[in-house]
């Protein structure tokens, strides 16, 4: 499972067998694993609790991810409560929240900028999106303003149809990770 810097997922435990007299789990973190700036490998075991919670916690299978500055992996257990010792875990990985979207245009930023498109005959204008830091997710989703002028697909495709309506649309790509970061490119359409 992956969660966004500063939000939360809910982990679900499924204990076995189903008629159990006891279903109820006690939730931990146990460890704590990212590569620090050195480029070497750091752990943090459960032996450490003030440490761990620097970087998650959990309560009834809810794992509030804190902020990192790189991608960090926790190991979230669930412990049956029924004194068998039993457990099952999971690794939940923490990705840094987006800071920034940028919208390329050519493989160039172009955030804020304004593309000019000839009206007439059907173009698509390729851009793509970028997010901050480098470890954030960089799923985006995109949307267009004016779909009588452009409309965009998931790929950051805009198409500009041949009777588009003379004007101005904004194109914005829009971080999925929660944070709501954006950026926009204006794609302008008219008469040469």
């Amino acid at each position: 499972a992956k969660v966004a810097a500063g939000k939360s997922i809910t982990l679900k435990a499924l204990v076995e067998p189903t008629n159990a007299a006891n279903k109820a789990v006690v939730w931990s973190i146990e460890k704590v694993k990212y590569i620090g700036a050195d480029g070497n490998p750091v752990e943090i075991n459960k032996d450490q609790p003030a440490e761990l919670k620097k970087y998650a916690t959990v309560s009834s299978g809810k794992v509030t991810a804190k902020k990192v500055a790189q991608i960090t992996d926790v190991t979230v257990r669930a412990t049956a409560k029924d004194g068998s010792g039993i457990y099952g875990e999971m690794t939940v990985t923490i990705v840094p929240a987006v800071t920034a979207v940028h919208v390329l245009y050519n493989g160039e930023e172009f955030t804020g900028k304004t593309i000019g498109v000839e009206q007439g005959t059907e173009k698509v204008v390729k851009l793509s999106a970028n997010t901050d830091p480098i470890d954030a997710s960089k799923e985006v989703t995109w949307a267009s303003s004016n779909t009588k002028i452009a409309y965009v697909d998931g790929e950051g495709n805009v198409t500009i149809p041949a009777n588009a309506k003379i004007g101005k649309v904004k194109i914005t790509a829009k971080a999925l990770d929660g944070t709501g970061k954006s950026a926009s490119v204006t794609i302008n359409v008219a008469k040469l």
